[in-house]
């Protein structure tokens, strides 16, 4: 068995590169949509802005996205809107409803 490369273990690394790793973003974050710059973790600077992205990631992708339920293996009906606001999580899929035809397999 080869070994791995001395940097994939973090016994390896040293301070320098680690603090590298964990420093802010120097270069400033800038709107999707005007681009503007905008806070470090936002894609937009303005509610405007935000719906602009919602709605052109609507038309790109659909209004409803399909999400299957691994345990049961039926399919929910999830708006695109709620993915990108709210997040996607395991326990919020029985809040949604089943989308036509039920099961994984008729898919």
């Amino acid at each position: 068995m080869r070994e791995h490369p001395r940097w994939y273990s973090n016994r390896g690394i040293k301070d320098s590169r680690r603090k590298r790793r964990t420093s802010k973003r120097s270069d400033p974050v800038l709107c999707w949509i005007c681009g503007a710059q905008c806070a470090e973790f936002l894609v937009t600077c303005s509610k405007e802005c935000h719906e602009k992205l919602v709605d052109r990631l609507e038309q790109e992708f659909g209004i409803y996205k399909k999400v299957v339920d691994i345990e049961t293996g039926k399919v929910h009906r999830v708006p695109t809107r709620d993915i990108i606001e709210k997040g996607l999580r395991y326990q919020d899929l029985k809040n949604y409803p089943e989308w036509r035809g039920g099961t994984r397999g008729n898919l």
